[in-house]
């Protein structure tokens, strides 16, 4: 859905009204461009199997980070660990992940 503000004229504008796209550029400039054509096709299996284990993965790293005990011990690590992750949740994830079989 469009958002459409005037003050005069149209001051400024951005969604999408139609097949048709309104954003705002940093230097203030409104653009449109014609939405794309999404396309639906079947999963491989691959793709099924990495979505599983993606969706695996988040409940296994909600269920770490709802245990309190566990919680800090994943917040001790993830002070000692520099780089990569920016948050305990990425870091627990990459942990659970890098840890599943393939």
């Amino acid at each position: 859905m469009a958002e459409v503000t005037f003050i005069g004229g149209i001051a400024s504008m951005r969604g999408k009204l139609g097949d048709t796209i309104f954003r705002k550029t940093v230097t203030g400039k409104i653009i449109a461009y014609k939405a794309p054509v999404l396309r639906y096709r079947k999963p491989t299996r691959n793709e099924i199997k990495q979505r599983n284990r993606f969706a695996l993965v988040c409940r296994v790293v909600s269920l770490l980070l709802a245990d309190p005990a566990q919680q800090r011990a994943y917040e001790k690590a993830f002070k000692k660990h520099n780089g990569g992750v920016r948050t305990l949740r990425q870091y627990v994830f990459k942990q659970v992940w890098d840890g599943l079989p393939r």
